[in-house]
């Protein structure tokens, strides 16, 4: 399926291990904005110049993990507009 991100063989941005809503800390390899960013970076590649918006939404106020991936990429990125929207926890499928 060509509109979903998987888990990256070889990402970009590596992902670390974050303490879950249980208090449990664990490698954040499997959480959406890890896999999304990777996804778009393996397809920009070294075109740091690319341009262009992102609008990222997640339901879950991301982790430190997450967090350091955004940060990574907006960085590498730099004309992309990244736009980061949570939903405060609320799960929109139950």
């Amino acid at each position: 399926m060509p509109d979903i991100s998987l888990q990256p063989e070889n990402p970009m941005f590596k992902a670390t291990e974050a303490v879950g809503k249980e208090g449990e800390s664990y490698l954040r390899n499997t959480d959406t904005e890890y896999k999304i960013l990777n996804d778009m970076a393996s397809r920009l590649g070294e075109n740091t110049q690319a341009t262009g918006k992102i609008k990222l939404f997640t339901e879950l106020d991301t982790c430190d993990s997450c967090s350091k991936v955004i940060a990574e990429f907006a960085a590498k990125y730099k004309n992309i507009e990244l736009e980061v929207i949570h939903n405060n926890g609320n799960r929109i499928i139950h």
